[in-house]
């Protein structure tokens, strides 16, 4: 499944190119790369904030 998807992505990235310029194509591949690091950085479960309690609050009985 990846690579059809990434053979679509250089088709379509060279019909960007061609029609609108280097600049806009480089510029949309930036825009679309970051939407994918903002996605992942919200997603993940690796970089939100623990749910556990707090273990430095310790009480002895």
């Amino acid at each position: 499944m990846i690579a059809p998807c990434a053979a679509i992505s250089n088709l379509a990235s060279g019909f960007l190119v061609k029609a609108a310029g280097y600049k806009i194509g480089f510029i949309t591949l930036g825009v679309i790369a970051a939407i994918g690091l903002l996605w992942l950085w919200l997603k993940m479960p690796e970089t939100k904030e623990s749910q556990s309690q707090d273990t430095t609050k310790i009480e002895h009985n």
